[in-house]
C-alpha cells in the first residue's frame, strides 16, 4: 500500500492524464501543472528505441520521450520504496542517483533495480548537472532539506521532498519563495493524501446522508 501511495504522489507531481491499472485498482491522475524540457542528448547516450518495459507497463518511444526523468538525491531506505514507485509510474523514469561515495550510489542502483544506462554520482552537486534530470526526489535529513532544495531549483529540477519537508514554517517559506522564483514545481512526500482511497473516504465522509453535514 506504502508502494501504491508513493507511486499515485509521483503520477500527481507529473501531471499525467492515464488511467492505470495494477493489481485491480484503477488509479486517475490529472492534477498539478508540470513544465519540464524536451529531452537532451548529454551523458548516458540514447534511451532506447520502440517500446521499453518497465515493472507493470510498456512504453512506446514517445511515452519514453515524454516522461519525467527523475534522479534521486540521496540512498536513504525510504528511497527504496520512492524509486520502486516511480519505476511503477508509466509517466516517470530513474535516469540517475547520487550519494556522497561513487560506491555507495552504484550499489543502490544495482539493488532497486535502476536501469543499465542509470547515471551514478559520487556527489549530489554531479546529479544536479545533469541535463538528463527533469526532476529530483531528496530523501535527505530534514536539516538538509533548505539546502539541496534550493539547490535544485537553481539548477532548474523540480523537487520532490521527502517528509518532513522542513525544519519549522520559516524554512518552509524559503523552499517555496525559492522554487517559486525559478519557476520549478515544488512537492512534499506526504503521500497517504493522493491514494485514492483517501479521496473515496472524504467522498463517503461528505455524504450527507450518512453522516449529516460534516464541518471540515
Amino acid at each position: 500500500n506504502q508502494v501504491r501511495q508513493t507511486k499515485q504522489m509521483v503520477l500527481d507531481l507529473t501531471g499525467s492524464d492515464i488511467r492505470f491499472k495494477q493489481e485491480g485498482l484503477y488509479m486517475t491522475f490529472s492534477r498539478m501543472r508540470y513544465r519540464h524540457s524536451e529531452p537532451s542528448g548529454g551523458r548516458g547516450g540514447a534511451r532506447g528505441r520502440g517500446k521499453r518495459t518497465t515493472g507493470c507497463a510498456t512504453m512506446t518511444e514517445r511515452e519514453t520521450e515524454a516522461a519525467i526523468r527523475f534522479g534521486i538525491l540521496g540512498c536513504a531506505t525510504i528511497a527504496r520504496k520512492v524509486s520502486r514507485a516511480i519505476r511503477l509510474a508509466p509517466n516517470a523514469r530513474l535516469v540517475g542517483v547520487a550519494s556522497r561515495t561513487l560506491e555507495k550510489a552504484r550499489r543502490f542502483a544495482s539493488e532497486n533495480g535502476f536501469p543499465e544506462d542509470a547515471h551514478v554520482y559520487g556527489s549530489y552537486e554531479e546529479l544536479l548537472q545533469d541535463p538528463e534530470v527533469d526532476a529530483v526526489y531528496i530523501p535527505l535529513p530534514t536539516s538538509l532539506h533548505r539546502r539541496w532544495v534550493a539547490e535544485a531549483a537553481r539548477s532548474g529540477k523540480h523537487v520532490l521532498v521527502e517528509k518532513p519537508v522542513a525544519l519549522n514554517a520559516g524554512e518552509l517559506q524559503e523552499m517555496l519563495a525559492i522554487c517559486e522564483e525559478k519557476g520549478v514545481q515544488f512537492m512534499d512526500g506526504t503521500m497517504w493524501m493522493h491514494h485514492p482511497r483517501t479521496a473515496k473516504m472524504r467522498e463517503i465522509i461528505s455524504d450527507a446522508s450518512l453522516f449529516g453535514n460534516v464541518k471540515w
